[in-house]
């Protein structure tokens, strides 16, 4: 997305800061934020617009799963190992096979 802007618009100068905080778009005078989030979003005066919908995987290798029970429902998964980022709010999951 970034690439595609700076080709159409060359003379436009981009400073591209990657973080995991969370920054203050006025007092650190920025004039442009991505944030990857999960709906809801916050409330802010901000003009928040999304971008793109950001599908998310939840998946295991073949040596986790080796020598325990396949999980065929939502809740098997509770026995399994994981490992999950830290969140303001409980995640919800829709669980569906891709075949």
């Amino acid at each position: 997305m970034i690439v595609c802007f700076m080709a159409k618009y060359p003379k436009v100068d981009v400073h591209l800061e990657s973080t995991n905080r969370r920054v203050d778009v006025l007092r650190e005078g920025l004039d442009l934020a991505i944030r990857v989030r999960f709906p809801p979003l916050e409330e802010t005066d901000l003009v928040v617009k999304q971008l793109a919908n950001s599908p998310q995987q939840l998946v295991a290798s073949p040596s986790l799963l080796r020598g325990r029970a396949q999980p065929l429902v939502p809740e098997d998964l509770v026995t399994l190992p994981g490992i999950m980022g830290r969140t303001a709010r409980p995640l919800e999951f829709l669980i569906s096979r891709i075949s």
